[in-house]
């Protein structure tokens, strides 16, 4: 009877040592996938971030480049605001593992464009007095390529996060020239 109660008393240990052990696997587990999603949500909402501020910022640069190089100081300023510089989500791509690699190369060319518009401001400002209506009327058009090229991100950013889509219709409320 002692050893069918030390066996029994020994099964009891083992059991809830297994359990207690299985329960501590369980919420590692939990916790590490509930990290991840932070995380991931954490990433996202930079990325969605950086977007909407390329969004934003070629609204506003295409709306406020002068079309007539008469005024060439009020032009000069307006090119300098229209540089962006660098993307700051592109500097480790791999840390957006939620994006599929059509997106990621998306990101990458949006980059590219960038620093091409910004080498062709460039440009502009150092032959400044012959800086033409027609040039003008391309930068704005690039410039407008710009603002659909992180649309077109944004819009994938929408399906993986849509409140993200209410939060990006509030920042067009503010833009000008009635960009609803």
């Amino acid at each position: 009877m002692e050893i069918e109660k030390q066996i029994a008393t020994s099964i009891y240990a083992f059991t809830s040592a297994v359990g207690l052990a299985f329960l501590t696997a369980v919420f590692a587990y939990w916790r590490y996938t509930r990290e991840q999603k932070h995380q991931q949500d954490a990433l996202l909402n930079a990325l969605f971030g950086e977007l909407a501020n390329i969004y934003e910022h070629y609204t506003y640069a295409s709306f406020e480049l002068p079309l007539d190089p008469k005024d060439q100081q009020e032009l000069k300023k307006r090119l300098k605001w229209s540089i962006y510089g660098n993307l700051r989500s592109t500097k480790d791509v791999t840390r957006f593992g939620f994006l599929n690699a059509s997106d990621i190369n998306s990101l990458l060319q949006l980059e590219l464009r960038i620093r091409n518009n910004d080498l062709l401001i460039q440009q502009y400002l150092d032959d400044m007095p012959s800086v033409s209506n027609e040039q003008l009327k391309y930068m704005q058009h690039r410039l407008k390529l710009r603002m659909t090229d992180s649309y077109g991100l944004l819009e994938r950013l929408f399906v993986k996060s849509p409140r993200l889509r209410n939060i990006f219709s509030d920042i067009k409320r503010g833009l000008p020239g009635g960009m609803e």
